[in-house]
C-alpha cells in the first residue's frame, strides 16, 4: 500500500532529525508547577497518584489527570469523570504498552521531546449530536491528549482495547507529530479530491475502502488520513493487514447494458473490434465488456449515452448484423479487488452466497484470470446494499 510506504519513509528520516536534534539541546522549563508537593497518603488514591507520578510525570513530564476538572472539559457536552478502577487499568496499559515500547523502539529523548504533557481521561463518550458520530479522542497544540468511554474499558477484550484505546492513543500522538513536523507533501496528494470532511461519517465502511482508505474517519482529510494510517499500521499486525482477503470495494450505481448476440460470434474475425469502434465513432467510452461465445456486452455509464443511444444500436445492427441486441438500464457494477483472492478458493463463491442470504439477485459476475478481482452486476436498487454485505461478509 502506497501511503504505508510514504508512511514508513517519512517515519525514519523523522526519526533520525528527532535523534540529532535531542542529542545537543536541553530540554525547555517545565510548563507546570516544578515545586514539589508530597503525595497524601491517607487518601483512597494515593497509589494511582503514585504510579502515574513515577512512571508518567517524572520520566516523561507528563501529567495524567483521571479526577477531570471543569476547566479541561468540553462544557457544551454531558461528560462525567472515568472511575478510578478504570482509571488503573488505563494508567498501567498506557505505561507498559504505550510509553515502553516507544521507549524501547524509540528512546527516551523522543519521548521527552515530542510526548503529549497532559493525558485527560473522561468517562463518557463524547457524542456529536449534530453529525452523529463520537468523538474518541483529541490533541490540542501538540499538548494534550484526551481519551474518552473510559468507563466502558475492557481489559480482556483485545479488539475492544485496540480500537477505542490504542487505536485513539496513537492518532492523537500522531496529530502531535504532525503538528511538529508537516507530513509529507506526496502522501497529501495521493487522494486529493476525496475526502469528505462533511459526510465521511454517514458513509459505510465499504466505501471508504473502495476510495483507498483505510478506515471511514481517514477520508475526512488529509491530517486525519494521515495518522489513521499510522495508528493502523501501529495496532494492526503485519499477518492481520496481510490476510484480508479484499482490500478494496468500489462500483458505480447507474450503468446502461447493450448486449449484442450473434451465432458464433466467436470465430467472426474483428466483431469486437467493430463493435468499439461504434461507441468511438460516438465519443462513448466503456466501463466494462464481459463476452461469451455467442454473445458481448458493454457497460456504458447512463450519463454518458444521453441522446446516442438510438444512433449506436442502428451502426450496431449495420456494422455487426447481429441475431439480437437488447439494451437494460439501471444496472450497478461493482468491482471487488484484492491480491489475497488470487489463489484463494471459494472468494467469488462467497460474493455469490452473501449476495444470496440478502436477497440480491446477480445480473452478471465475472473474473479475471489474474484473480485479483470480481465484477458484479446487480439492479441499480440493490447497488449500495448489495456494497454493503459483500464488504461485511469479507470484513466483518
Amino acid at each position: 500500500m502506497r501511503k504505508i510506504s510514504i508512511l514508513l519513509i517519512s517515519l525514519l528520516a523523522f526519526s533520525a532529525t528527532a535523534f540529532i536534534a535531542c542529542s545537543d539541546d536541553d530540554l525547555g522549563p517545565s510548563i507546570f508547577d516544578t515545586q514539589e508537593k508530597p503525595l497524601d497518603r491517607t487518601v483512597f488514591t494515593f497509589p494511582l497518584d503514585t504510579f502515574v507520578k513515577a512512571n508518567f510525570l517524572e520520566p516523561y513530564n507528563l501529567k495524567f489527570i483521571y479526577k477531570l476538572p471543569d476547566i479541561s472539559s468540553d462544557l457544551q457536552k454531558n461528560l462525567i469523570p472515568a472511575s478510578y478502577e478504570n482509571s488503573v487499568k488505563l494508567a498501567v496499559l498506557c505505561k507498559y504498552l504505550w510509553y515502553d515500547v516507544y521507549l524501547k523502539h524509540a528512546g527516551i529523548d523522543f519521548l521527552k521531546s515530542y510526548s503529549p504533557r497532559i493525558l485527560l481521561l473522561t468517562g463518557s463518550p463524547s457524542v456529536n449530536a449534530s453529525s452523529h458520530t463520537e468523538t474518541l479522542g483529541t490533541a490540542e497544540g501538540g499538548l494534550k491528549i484526551y481519551l474518552y468511554k473510559v468507563n466502558t474499558l475492557n481489559e480482556n477484550d483485545v479488539d475492544h482495547l485496540n480500537y477505542y484505546f490504542f487505536h485513539t492513543m496513537h492518532h492523537e500522538f500522531a496529530h502531535i507529530l504532525d503538528q511538529t513536523h508537516s507530513r509529507p507533501q506526496a502522501f497529501n496528494l495521493l487522494s486529493n479530491g476525496k475526502y469528505d470532511p462533511q459526510s465521511w461519517g454517514e458513509q459505510h465502511d465499504s466505501v471508504s475502502v473502495g476510495k483507498g482508505f483505510i478506515t471511514p474517519y481517514a477520508s475526512s482529510a488529509a491530517r486525519e488520513d494521515w495518522v489513521e494510517v499510522m495508528s493502523s499500521y501501529i495496532t494492526n499486525d503485519e499477518k492481520e493487514l496481510d490476510d484480508r482477503i479484499i482490500s478494496g470495494i468500489a462500483g458505480k450505481p447507474d450503468f446502461t447494458v447493450i448486449s449484442i448476440y450473434k451465432n458464433m460470434m466467436n470465430k467472426e474475425i474483428g466483431f469486437v473490434r467493430r463493435a468499439l469502434a461504434v461507441i468511438e465513432e460516438a465519443g462513448v467510452s466503456f466501463d466494462h465488456i464481459p463476452t461469451g461465445i455467442d454473445s458481448l456486452s458493454m457497460f456504458i455509464a447512463t450519463s454518458e449515452l444521453e441522446d446516442k443511444l438510438e444512433d449506436i444500436i442502428e451502426a450496431l445492427n449495420m456494422q455487426l448484423r447481429p441475431d439480437e441486441i437488447s439494451v437494460e438500464n439501471r444496472i450497478g457494477l461493482i468491482a471487488v479487488v484484492g491480491r489475497k483472492m488470487r489463489r484463494s478458493v471459494g472468494a467469488a463463491a462467497k460474493i455469490c452466497s452473501v449476495l444470496a442470504q440478502n436477497g440480491i439477485n446477480i445480473r452478471m459476475l465475472n473474473q479475471g484470470t489474474n484473480e485479483i478481482n470480481v465484477i458484479v452486476g446487480v439492479d441499480a436498487d440493490d447497488f449500495a446494499r448489495a456494497t454493503q454485505v459483500i464488504y461485511e461478509g469479507f470484513v466483518g
